[in-house]
């Protein structure tokens, strides 16, 4: 009786926690005079001087390839990224505040800058949405010239070769302004699933010819 390969599945259960910090008086205090005292306002750039670009730096956190349409050749992922920069309208001196060294707010309070997902394939997505004119006053970086693999969990169809990060300075002939792009590429090849049918059906044949010699 030739012997029936043993299936195994793998279940991922990715579990996200958001830091969360309770308040107290310090960081009551703290907050207070961060958005009230200091009249912040999230429309201002994240610089005292309005000479100075903001430096922005790019990255992107791969969690999982979900999908490859090879003939739409539209690439299905999971991931997170990321934008670190400094907002010296929001510092702080520790001492001053109980030691605390971070506090926890909502992106909505603050600044942040407007990078847009340009080739997304997404019908709910809206290339066209209204953001804020600021591209002079921001200079976009990049620390890493490698996508960040750290989280990554492994696709049973693709395998994942090989990632590359940059930064792409594109002019239009329709506008005299420079502008940046983040590019992010991500080699993949098909995952040969070929070796596992072929050693089993290796095994059946050798226990079918054993059965014949006996």
């Amino acid at each position: 009786m030739a012997q029936q390969p043993m299936k195994i599945y793998y279940v991922f259960i990715l579990f996200y926690l958001l830091n969360s910090i309770f308040g107290g008086s310090y960081q009551r205090r703290l907050l207070q005079d961060l958005f009230a005292e200091k009249q912040h306002d999230k429309l201002e750039r994240a610089s005292i001087d309005n000479s100075v670009a903001v430096s922005v730096d790019i990255g992107f956190n791969l969690l999982q390839i979900m999908d490859f349409d090879e003939k739409n050749q539209v690439l299905t992922t999971n991931g997170i990224l990321t934008l670190i920069w400094d907002d010296n309208r929001m510092m702080w001196e520790p001492a001053d505040y109980g030691n605390i060294t971070k506090v926890v707010v909502p992106s909505t309070k603050i600044w942040i800058p407007e990078i847009l997902l340009y080739n997304s394939v997404d019908e709910e997505f809206d290339s066209l949405r209204p953001t804020n004119v600021n591209n002079s006053g921001i200079n976009t970086t990049m620390s890493n010239t490698e996508i960040e693999l750290t989280s990554y969990v492994k696709n049973f169809k693709w395998d994942l070769k090989d990632t590359s990060a940059m930064i792409n300075l594109v002019q239009f002939d329709c506008c005299p302004e420079v502008f940046e792009s983040a590019v992010f590429t991500i080699q993949i090849a098909r995952h040969s699933l070929d070796s596992f049918g072929n050693v089993t059906d290796t095994k059946t044949k050798n226990n079918q010819r054993n059965d014949i010699q006996k």
